[in-house]
């Protein structure tokens, strides 16, 4: 009996050491598995820095646009000529000719009619008892896009733009000025509002526009990329790289934010209004893709 019980206790034993180095190997496993993707996510980022900009922001913003093609009514213009057998009618101009304002379109015994804008002949019915004239009416063309709400205060009715379209058939870009026609006054679902332009040029509906609207400029401003600026709650703050190295927290407040284009790649900052100073250097981690 008692070499029963000397058995059962060593057996017990056994299998006590057993379960804890069990234990020991799991748990040792799952400490060097955390600290591999610790060294994993070290391993995929990166330092950035950038400096507090102050000076004149200089911005612009770029979108697409279509010129407007879907209600032809308000840029078609017809001209119907009633003539009768003795009446003695000319078209001045022929079937796809371009007219500019105040050239000649037709003439009706003696008398001359002229254009009132620049058009376009586009359909001609020379019907004996009623000549009919339709004209593309340039005047009543626009290009029509949208902006983010958020960009709306900075856009002006003077603000400069910039147009271009690609010429197909010698695969090179042309550029052109237009002028804002009109500002939305309503948000769409998307958060936008749309914009008029008016082009210089003359461009046919349904021509697709790239549009560069350069945005009103704000003097003696502070400013810095977008990615150094971090949020908690409800507060903005960022990280200032002091002389010796370290990492200064620094609450901030933040103004307007702005896009810039470097040769045609976007850069975003943000406008910074307190708790920053000109020269001074944000520094950030960022995970590198």
């Amino acid at each position: 009996m008692k070499a029963k019980s000397i058995t059962l206790i060593v057996i017990l034993i056994i299998l006590g050491i057993s379960i804890l180095g069990l234990v020991y190997i799991t748990s040792n496993k799952k400490y060097k598995d955390t600290s591999a993707n610790i060294d994993d996510i070290k391993s995929n980022t990166t330092v950035l820095r950038a400096e507090i900009f102050e000076g004149k922001i200089d911005s612009t913003y770029k979108t697409k646009g279509k010129v407007l093609s879907n209600d032809p009514d308000k840029y078609i213009y017809t001209i119907s000529v009633p003539v009768s057998k003795n009446d003695s009618f000319q078209l001045n101009k022929k079937l796809g000719d371009e007219l500019k304002k105040g050239d000649i379109l037709y003439s009706l015994n003696g008398k001359s009619y002229k254009v009132e804008s620049d058009m376009k002949i586009v359909e001609y019915s020379e019907a004996t008892e009623e000549k009919v004239i339709n004209l593309l009416d340039y005047s009543k063309l626009h290009i029509v896009t949208e902006i983010e709400y958020d960009k709306v205060n900075l856009i002006g009715y003077d603000s400069e733009i910039k147009l271009s379209l690609e010429k197909q058939e010698l695969a090179e870009e042309s550029s052109f000025a237009g002028s804002v026609y009109r500002i939305g006054y309503e948000v769409k679902e998307n958060g936008k509002v749309d914009l008029l332009i008016k082009p210089d040029n003359k461009l046919m509906p349904g021509l697709e526009v790239n549009i560069e609207v350069k945005l009103k400029s704000k003097d003696l401003s502070l400013y810095t990329l977008k990615q150094m600026i971090k949020k908690e709650g409800d507060k903005y703050y960022c990280e200032i790289e002091t002389e010796d190295g370290k990492r200064q927290r620094r609450d901030i407040v933040i103004g307007e934010s702005f896009t810039a284009y470097n040769d045609g790649v976007p850069v975003d900052y943000v406008e910074i209004l307190k708790g920053v100073k000109a020269g001074e250097k944000a520094i950030t981690d960022v995970l590198i893709d």
